[in-house]
């Protein structure tokens, strides 16, 4: 998605109003679910309105259907009703599937300490809006929360405004639904997985890895990235695929399930009494593994049927395993930008107490 919007990051840099002084953290409530979802999502309020955002480390520019004189969005698809900017803060570029500009307005951002009492701080936050999107679908979302590399990020711009000293982002995804989302000096536990934060256009990604099956290798290495747009694991090839169906235990029978293209016949009340007749599957790093147990690449659809939430490429031979919110429920990810390292691990994610959220003044 950031792609389009190259040409205004020199616009977007200049947006950027420093802020008193800050630390510590910022921790936000996420909302959605892989399915039915589809989207992991939080609520900021710009302008004075409440807009949905889908949390995107695979993009690093945040933007909000909108519509202004000479374009009424007759194609806004999201929850609410779609931004309106000032006509004094847009430039107007073109972009292959979106057309768009960028504003810049007020918000203001809860900042919490170990030490101190929350306080709330005001910064001016730069983001692009977009008119005719597309494709035109009906979605649970406004827009998306860029989180992807990139001086244009949600996090860049909070550094920028000294809202938060260091570019860390963390996000725990619900197997059950919701989570949270954080960024800055978040307490973090101990004992988790850290590899090396490779350059891979502006994904974040820990390098090549080898899939393995139940312990035995399946294809040769591929650059693996992460990016919480992604609802599912992608890039496998189609023989790839054909070995986690092996492996399947022979008491499930095969159904046809619009949600995705592999399943199993239920139904199921949860993928807990199902797991046990997967395999399950682990990335191979360098001198790092990750674990993905069955729930963490199956998905329970709305016909209670249990299915692969595994997408293969077009073509066999992709150039790398896109890491989706499936395979990243139950994980605390962390990307540090600091230090430059991914890390990972395994965590009950469903968050309970009351999160203080994005407001607009």
């Amino acid at each position: 998605m950031a792609a389009m919007w190259s040409p205004i990051i020199g616009l977007l840099l200049l947006l950027l109003q420093l802020a008193p002084s800050s630390s510590s953290y910022i921790q936000l409530p996420l909302e959605g679910s892989v399915h039915p979802v589809g989207y992991f999502y939080v609520t900021m309020n710009i302008g004075g309105k409440p807009y949905s955002l889908d949390i995107d480390t695979g993009s690093n520019l945040t933007w909000l259907e909108c519509k202004y004189p000479g374009h009424q969005c007759n194609t806004c698809k999201g929850p609410h009703r779609p931004y309106e900017p000032n006509r004094h803060h847009k430039k107007y570029v073109g972009g292959t599937s979106s057309e768009g500009f960028i504003v810049n307005d007020t918000v203001s951002v809860d900042v919490l300490s170990p030490s101190l009492p929350s306080r709330r701080v005001q910064i001016f936050f730069g983001f692009g809006c977009g008119c005719n999107q597309k494709p035109l679908k009906d979605s649970p979302v406004d827009g998306v929360l860029g989180l992807g590399m990139g001086k244009v990020g949600f996090v860049a711009q909070l550094k920028a405004h000294n809202v938060i000293r260091k570019d860390i982002i963390g996000h725990c995804l619900s197997i059950d639904g919701g989570g949270y989302l954080f960024v800055g000096e978040h307490h973090l536990p101990d004992h988790i997985t850290w590899a090396p934060m490779r350059k891979y256009s502006h994904y974040y990604t820990p390098g090549p890895a080898q899939l393995l099956l139940g312990g035995e290798k399946i294809g040769s290495q591929k650059m693996v990235v992460f990016d919480s747009d992604k609802q599912d694991m992608q890039g496998i090839n189609s023989v790839w695929v054909f070995q986690v169906k092996r492996s399947v235990s022979g008491s499930l029978q095969r159904v046809t399930d619009h949600a995705l293209p592999v399943c199993w016949k239920g139904p199921f009340q949860s993928i807990q009494l199902v797991k046990r007749k997967f395999k399950p599957l682990a990335l191979e790093f360098t001198n790092k593994v990750m674990h993905i147990p069955p729930e963490n690449y199956l998905a329970l659809t709305g016909e209670k049927n249990v299915c692969l939430g595994i997408l293969q490429t077009p073509k066999a031979g992709g150039q790398m395993i896109i890491i989706g919110d499936v395979t990243m429920q139950d994980l605390l990810v962390i990307y540090d930008n600091e230090q430059k390292r991914v890390g990972w691990i395994s965590k009950q994610c469903k968050h309970t107490l009351e999160i203080p959220s994005i407001n607009a003044l």
